[in-house]
């Protein structure tokens, strides 16, 4: 398994990783803070975030605007990252799959990645999923 990591600082730099994914890459983790409206974005300068198409938050019409995903299974840990909104952005940018929570999932987002990842890099792993809610 291949990792490519992309510094996301800004606005601009998540629109051009959507918009041009590392070729050989097959998922794309999204490693991010959201809120209900989508992406958490940091305060920048106010010189920089004069640059930006989006400060604050970088909402869903922001991923369709700029996806290009093709095929690829994209994977997000923000909180809230899993409206319907999102998801069809993605999807309409060519993700074949969009795993995300749809609330405030604490540890567990982060604990299921490791898992995914862990699998994906040695199928004979012995990684687990826990689920501490209602059955």
């Amino acid at each position: 398994m291949r990792v490519h990591l992309v510094p996301v600082a800004t606005a601009t730099d998540l629109s051009a990783a959507l918009a041009k994914p590392t070729r050989d890459a097959e998922h794309l983790i999204v490693d991010a803070h959201g809120v209900p409206e989508g992406y958490y974005l940091p305060e920048l300068a106010e010189s920089i975030a004069a640059q930006q198409e989006f400060n604050t938050v970088y909402p869903p019409t922001g991923v369709a605007a700029h996806a290009h995903l093709r095929d690829r299974v994209v994977i997000s840990t923000a909180c809230c990252s899993g409206s319907a909104e999102m998801s069809a952005a993605f999807t309409n940018g060519g993700a074949s799959v969009f795993i995300a929570p749809t609330g405030y999932p604490g540890d567990e987002a982060l604990l299921y990645l490791h898992c995914l990842v862990s699998k994906l890099s040695s199928p004979n792993s012995r990684c687990c999923a826990v689920n501490t809610g209602p059955t």
